[in-house]
């Protein structure tokens, strides 16, 4: 007997934010989900916490070939309306969207135009790539623009994120009259421009920054931080929500990143946010002067002088009031609306 679903989704792992979108698309139509490689080692265990209310596959550990074939038998075997492919960079990816007609096949992207190039033989693939789907989930702007820079043609939904992170109740605005604490939280890496962030709060001696987290760069930062910079090693997601309440602003400086979960959630905990330009949430769930501040690398000092600006306590309570505006349910709502066949 043939089984039969409306949605296959191939991904690479079990995040918490896509079992939580996965899990709310399955209450409205059958959703099956195929992962295919096993946890990242850089990352916390509980970023793969979460219970899987769908029927999934996971292929974690096996042979290529092995995996190769699973993922063909559910195509060969399955009834689905739509096979959404989790990104292009990974063979696997490519294996199925070949084995499945053209016409069955979407991409959900979370590459922007920063940090994917469209050029060379890297651009002629991801071309060859688009031309095996009819339709592309893209997480936001960013994302649109790396289409319209590879010509992509087809039909183009945009999600306004890239799954669905543990939504909490907004605490209440309090004015504030003093801006002193500031939070990052994330992997310890060379992309989220961490040595600069760190040497920014030299000139802010009266400022906190608490670092959530841990990486390759940890020992590097610890060496070069001033009294100030806080490292409070790894954080389990369940007590995240007190660490930013803790806090005054959110700062994800990155050099490139593809969205930004971590944003979101702090955003939702109430606090104004910094990022910068090349964040991939810059636009859609961060807008400059309403609930956060955008730097521009062309900036001079461009962390330092966002932190100025957001201390600024007229400003910050305008944005931290439009947080309070802000229904995060009902964007998360949206984002299952886009998958629903």
């Amino acid at each position: 007997m043939r089984k039969i679903c409306a949605q296959i989704f191939v991904t690479n792992v079990p995040s918490f934010y896509k079992l939580n979108l996965y899990n709310e698309i399955n209450k409205k139509q059958r959703v099956l989900a195929v992962f295919t490689d096993d946890g990242d080692p850089t990352r916390n265990a509980d970023f793969y916490k979460g219970s899987a209310e769908f029927e999934s596959v996971s292929l974690g550990g096996r042979p290529f070939l092995s995996k190769a074939a699973a993922l063909l038998k559910i195509i060969f075997f399955c009834e689905y309306k739509m096979l959404v492919l989790g990104g292009w960079n990974s063979a696997l990816q490519w294996i199925c969207a070949f084995a499945s007609p053209r016409q069955k096949n979407a991409l959900a992207l979370e590459s922007s135009i920063f940090e994917s190039t469209v050029k060379g033989w890297r651009g002629f693939l991801k071309r060859i790539f688009l031309s095996r789907v009819y339709k592309v989930f893209a997480s936001g702007k960013m994302h649109k623009k790396l289409l319209d820079a590879l010509e992509y043609r087809g039909e183009v939904a945009i999600t306004k994120g890239v799954g669905i992170y543990n939504i909490v109740d907004t605490p209440p605005f309090a004015p504030k009259s003093e801006i002193r604490n500031f939070i990052y939280v994330g992997r310890f890496i060379p992309c989220k421009n961490l040595e600069n962030l760190v040497e920014a709060f030299k000139k802010f001696p009266d400022c906190t920054l608490t670092m959530v987290g841990y990486g390759e760069l940890e020992a590097k930062l610890r060496a070069a931080a001033p009294k100030n910079v806080k490292f409070v090693g790894a954080v389990e997601n369940a007590r995240l929500p007190d660490y930013y309440r803790q806090n005054d602003v959110f700062i994800l400086p990155s050099f490139s990143e593809t969205w930004g979960v971590v944003v979101e959630e702090a955003l939702n905990n109430g606090l104004p946010v910094i990022i910068s330009e090349n964040v991939g949430c810059n636009g859609e769930a961060v807008e400059d002067g309403v609930n956060g501040a955008v730097f521009k690398f062309s900036d001079k000092d461009p962390i330092a002088r966002a932190i100025r600006r957001i201390r600024e306590p007229a400003f910050y309570n305008k944005i931290s009031q439009n947080i309070r505006k802000t229904d995060f349910r009902e964007i998360a709502g949206r984002q299952i609306d886009c998958y629903l066949a």
